[in-house]
């Protein structure tokens, strides 16, 4: 079809819809199909929408698309699940032109008609792209119920005489079942499910259930609303008609949350008591500190069913093409396109972009690949026809594979040191071994590159890169060592083989400081990807690592790693200088992950001459020491004030041992003021959460008793940040995770609920 942009009508409105929001689970994406409404449809099919344009003349997020429409039609049917489709241009004929999309009116309605292609289907939107073949403005048409005939949809409206629904748009329906509304709810806003028919005395419901739109209308009943699914397994809550709803459950019903689902926002229908209880507030939008408590909604013994099919998956940060891989000789080829634009800051090479777009498709050939789809991959690589990037990507995948062509290939093109082809067979020759799967992965030999590597690391050749990366990295200033720092991961492959060879070469390069080394990320990445590795390091190398300017070795992180490594290497000297730090706990994970003998006397024959942090650090270390440490911690924290005593307080909570439970309770009622320190960064509230932490170790009765008992106590006394008011509220949350039940900050109520039969 041809391209046609066509204006039919004049000024358009939207309509006011009158079905609330429906579940994800009714679009589904499948690898060659979409299934919208129950109706497979094959992907590269020819559909119809119309809708309203939404957006137009930009591109649109993780997307091929230009435009967008809300799709409210499709196929001729009407569509309750927000989709919006995302319209293209055909990649080859590059129609319709970017300034047509433009040209479109945001809030006018449209027909289009394209093949449909690629999906995104996610908690936050479900967008499908189409490649467009016409467009056409059409006049705004309101949702009937005519429209909704033999489908099940969830309406909300009024509830009018004689058992009817009243939509805002005037249109009836009546309600199977009723004949007359209940007063609690006559002529109130309501919310009705079931399917709807056509009789010869007007639409109906049927198979009906209905509840008062209003929460409040439905305090004290036995619920069954839809909506969405927040939180995790700390708070679990939902969202229904733009509200927050907790879900209170028993313990025993963890098991209904999925694990897939975690940490999603999905649609459920969640059965219960509502009630209203005192709890902190949800999606408090003010500082973390001052969440105030209030009458909450709380679905009371909530069970839940997921509103999806079992085999959905979500593809929240997928991007969506125009494009599909055309398949030749049985093997999918790869496009020669870039992705969405994401947050990029620097040109990468064009081989890297085309690598990203056809991810899937790699992986999927190299994960069934034979000799003769490596036969055919060879032929492509040979093609003077395709575009160079591809090439050398097929290259790669040749020598993942193990297959000498593709090894061949790569070596051969680094004599091309053109500006539009080097950086492409750099990023080629470092991505090798990462572009297949973990399985195939694990057989790919990397080996024989090495000799390559080593000479591409040794050279001062300079390269122009100008096209690709501005300054400092220009003509002038990039040697073909920098150049593969700066577009590949060969620094990563040159780690992962772990030779003398390469190890020398690597610190060579780190230790020339040149200026894509010193002027870019890769020189953080290198050193902290190398400390990270199971490499090997003499002294003399950790003691030049340390030469390198602050540039590299700046971060804490890093000299964490660097310390470790001397520890490894048993270079215990470095025990003092880690003591001499201003801030020595900074580095007390490394002791205390290292704490060897050896470490052990050396820190002994410190503690003399040692004030202060650090003298303080290296008693509590010297104290994990011991075969049964948790005994000397508390009668430390009792008899002396250590300024870091939530270090002490965190080691009593990973021992799990109960010991220290009652010592830590009497702390918290008696200790005096200022007695926990504030906590690394001015973390206000660390060392009283660490105290707070350990009665968890008690069994569940215990630890209810010892939090309500402390609804009394002012905490506050030690922190001159927070009030008394914010510590009642800490450890009300905590009792309403615990039991499930909530009585706000009202000691007087808890007491009552724990004395009652049962608690």
């Amino acid at each position: 079809m041809s391209h046609i942009f066509t204006r039919l009508f004049g000024s358009i409105v939207l309509p006011i819809l009158y079905f609330t929001s429906p579940v994800l689970g009714e679009v589904i994406h499948r690898d060659n199909s979409f299934v919208i409404d129950g109706i497979r449809i094959p992907i590269s099919s020819e559909i119809e929408i119309v809708g309203p344009l939404i957006s137009s003349g930009s591109r649109l997020r993780m997307s091929s698309g230009l435009a967008a429409v809300h799709g409210l039609w499709i196929e001729g049917r009407v569509n309750e699940d927000k989709i919006f489709f995302h319209l293209c241009s055909d990649i080859l004929t590059g129609k319709p032109a970017f300034k047509e999309f433009k040209a479109l009116e945001r809030g006018e309605y449209y027909r289009v008609q394209g093949r449909i292609i690629d999906g995104r289907i996610c908690e936050s939107e479900k967008a499908i792209t189409l490649v467009v073949n016409k467009i056409e403005l059409v006049p705004d048409r309101a949702i009937q119920f005519s429209d909704l005939v033999d489908r099940i949809s969830t309406f909300s409206g009024t509830a009018a005489p004689q058992g009817m629904l009243l939509t805002d748009q005037q249109q009836r329906a009546f309600v199977e079942g009723i004949s007359k509304w209940p007063e609690s709810v006559a002529g109130k806003p309501i919310v009705v499910r079931g399917t709807f028919r056509q009789r010869s005395d007007g639409f109906r419901i049927e198979q009906a259930t209905w509840h008062p739109l209003e929460l409040k209308a439905m305090l004290g009943q036995r619920v069954s609303l839809e909506g969405v699914l927040w939180g995790d397994k700390n708070i679990r809550f939902m969202e229904y008609e733009k509200q927050f709803l907790y879900l209170a459950y028993p313990a025993t019903r963890e098991t209904m949350f999925l694990q897939k689902y975690e940490g999603k926002r999905v649609p459920v229908r969640v059965t219960g008591t509502l009630v209203r209880e005192e709890r902190p507030v949800l999606k408090w939008s003010g500082p973390d500190l001052e969440v105030p408590f209030q009458s909450c909604y709380v679905i009371r013994d909530a069970s839940l069913e997921y509103l999806l099919p079992v085999d959905f998956h979500y593809d929240r940060y997928k991007p969506i093409y125009s494009s599909l891989p055309r398949v030749s000789e049985g093997v999918p080829e790869l496009i020669a396109e870039y992705p969405p634009p994401a947050n990029q800051q620097f040109n990468p090479a064009p081989a890297r972009m085309y690598a990203r777009r056809n991810e899937g498709t790699i992986k999927s050939i190299i994960a069934e690949a034979t000799p003769d789809v490596c036969n055919i991959l060879a032929k492509r690589m040979q093609d003077s026809r395709q575009n160079s990037a591809i090439c050398k990507i097929y290259a790669a995948m040749l020598a993942h594979l193990n297959d000498q062509r593709g090894r061949s290939y790569l070596i051969d093109s680094l004599q091309n040191s053109g500006q539009d082809q080097f950086p492409d067979t750099l990023f080629c020759l470092g991505e090798f071994p990462f572009m297949g799967t973990e399985k195939t992965g694990k057989q790919t030999d990397v080996n024989w590159v090495e000799d390559t590597l080593i000479q591409l690391m040794k050279s001062e050749a300079h390269v122009d890169v100008s096209r690709f990366y501005g300054a400092p990295a220009g003509k002038y200033h990039v040697t073909k060592a920098d150049a593969a720092m700066l577009y590949s991961r060969i620094y990563l492959l040159l780690i992962q083989i772990n030779s003398r060879a390469t190890h020398k070469i690597l610190m060579d390069y780190v230790l020339t400081q040149s200026p894509a080394f010193k002027h870019s990320f890769c020189g953080n990445i290198l050193v902290s990807e190398w400390l990270d590795s199971n490499a090997t390091f003499s002294v003399d190398d950790l003691l030049l690592l340390e030469t390198i300017p602050d540039m590299s070795l700046d971060k804490t992180a890093e000299r964490r790693k660097l310390y470790a490594k001397y520890l490894q290497e048993k270079h215990y000297q470095v025990v003092e200088r880690i003591l001499q730090q201003k801030d020595p706990y900074q580095f007390y994970s490394v002791l205390r992950n290292n704490l060897t003998p050896e470490v052990v006397e050396e820190l002994r024959n410190q503690i003399k001459s040692l004030q202060g942090d650090a003298k303080d650090m290296v008693e509590q270390l010297l104290i994990l020491s011991d075969p049964d440490p948790v005994p000397l911690l508390i009668k430390k924290l009792e008899t002396s004030a250590w300024k870091k005593n939530h270090i002490a307080l965190y080691e009593l909570k990973q021992s799990g041992d109960r010991r220290a439970v009652k010592p830590v309770i009497q702390l918290l009622r008696t200790a005096p003021r200022e007695f926990f320190d504030l906590g690394p960064g001015y973390i206000c509230d660390l060392p009283l959460q660490r105290a707070l932490e350990v009665i968890e170790i008690a069994d569940r009765p215990q630890q209810v008793h010892e939090y309500i008992e402390l609804l009394s106590v002012d905490l506050a006394r030690s922190d001159s940040c927070l009030s008394r008011e914010y510590y009642q509220r800490e450890i009300a949350l905590r009792l309403i995770l615990l039991t499930g039940e909530s009585y706000g900050v009202d000691q007087t109520a808890w007491r009552a609920w724990e004395q009652s039969p049962g608690n």
